[in-house]
């Protein structure tokens, strides 16, 4: 791997010592140094908590059936750095990243000398990467993925043409707060007078609060099962906006859950002037998201999925039974609602491997154990995440699947073993 690109990634990532920061100052200086550039022509930016990055790959591919160039911005990568900036779904290149990372930190450099007050985080500089990057590039279509919230995102300073908002529910309360109003109230802070909102709800009360926020900016809503439909069937869902009914429409990912990513996708690329059928099927049936209830054939095969919050675990737990695994190899990072995912997700399984993450966020395998003994389970605890996949696949045995599950990061990492691909 290029020496230039590895030492630019890890320029990148240093900024992570910094940790999270909720604000815009440093992300609206950043903008402002590489020229006030747009995602795209036209911007969308896609908030929520379950469901964001699915919908985001889905508009993207349309836009590109559309034959629009389209900029896709999404966080976290699962194996590779680059996976979070495409075009045309097309990872950036070595090259670019070196450049631009050349280019961020030049600029970046008087205000380290001054010595800032508030240093840039690993996020901001990224979101500011990206939107130049996809500018320089004439991007047509900008499909950007909120990273947390909405209100003090990095993504909020940037113009926008149509906000989606997926399906709500509790994640980050240590940050967003601890209510489900509060919750909403920090992704509504997305809306702008007279820009389109498309929404899917979420949890009971959350469609209510959408409209609400939309109603109080003038932010002209479309929302789920109030303005447009769906029934399902299988991997097609027929979608209803204002009495028209588009027909047929292939679910690319698998998962019930996926039938309301799939609407809200639709209903945004409508919003977007894309209306052709023909189109917007072969941009759904082009999308690929990984790490999404993805299998991977062997022995044992694999069952892959982003599942890290006890609303994500649900939708999980709902589809398990069409995928019968044997073992859950989890990881949970300790600031999530452990015992909420486990409860949910556990009692699918036949037993449970339990590991960590070299990461001070993950929980301990010890302690996962621990939470997990009330279920009465078969469990195994093993620190090393190469050697706990390697006991998932001895448990399961050839005939077996084993469920990789609790953690992005740890679907990311055994993804990376399955296929072979390095990071960063």
């Amino acid at each position: 791997m290029n020496e230039r690109y590895l030492a630019a990634v890890n320029r990148l990532f240093s900024l992570q010592v910094f940790g999270m920061k909720l604000g815009l100052t440093n992300i609206e200086r950043m903008l402002r140094l590489f020229g006030d550039p747009r995602a795209g022509n036209r911007t969308v930016l896609i908030g929520g908590t379950n469901g964001k990055g699915s919908i985001s790959a889905m508009i993207a591919s349309i836009g590109r059936a559309a034959g629009l160039r389209t900029g896709l911005f999404t966080s976290p990568h699962l194996v590779s750095f680059t996976e979070r900036i495409q075009i045309d779904g097309e990872r950036i290149a070595h090259e670019d990243v070196v450049a631009l990372t050349d280019e961020l930190w030049s600029l970046l450099e008087p205000y380290r000398t001054a010595g800032e007050p508030e240093p840039t985080t690993f996020f901001e500089a990224l979101t500011a990467f990206a939107t130049a990057y996809f500018h320089r590039q004439e991007v047509e279509l900008g499909v950007i993925e909120v990273g947390l919230g909405g209100r003090l995102d990095a993504t909020n300073a940037l113009p926008r043409d149509l906000v989606v908002i997926a399906d709500m529910a509790l994640d980050h309360c240590d940050v967003l707060g601890d209510t489900l109003a509060q919750v909403v109230a920090e992704k509504a802070a997305l809306f702008r007078a007279d820009v389109p909102v498309v929404a899917s709800g979420g949890l009971p009360g959350a469609a209510a609060m959408i409209a609400g926020h939309a109603a109080t900016v003038r932010a002209p809503l479309a929302l789920l099962d109030r303005d447009y439909s769906f029934t399902a069937r299988e991997r097609e869902i027929d979608l209803t906006v204002g009495g028209e009914t588009l027909p047929a429409l292939p679910v690319p990912l698998a998962g019930r859950h996926q039938w309301r990513n799939t609407a809200a996708a639709v209903r945004a690329a409508l919003e977007l002037g894309i209306t052709d059928l023909d189109v917007l099927r072969r941009g759904l049936r082009a999308t690929i998201w990984p790490g999404r209830l993805e299998e991977f054939p062997g022995a044992p095969q694999w069952l892959l999925d982003c599942a890290h919050n006890p609303a994500g675990a649900q939708t999980l737990a709902d589809a398990l039974p069409e995928h019968h695994p044997t073992v859950w190899l989890c990881a949970v990072m300790h600031d999530k609602d452990i015992n909420g995912i486990l409860e949910l997700v556990a009692p699918k399984v036949d037993r449970l491997v339990c590991t960590t993450l070299p990461m001070p966020r993950a929980a301990r395998p010890e302690d996962l154990l621990a939470m997990a003994d009330r279920f009465g389970k078969p469990l195994t605890a093993v620190a090393d995440t190469r050697a706990a996949m390697d006991e998932a696949a001895r448990q399961a045995g050839p005939g077996g699947r084993v469920l990789v599950a609790g953690s992005i990061f740890l679907v990311g990492f055994v993804r990376g073993q399955l296929t072979g691909e390095q990071g960063p």
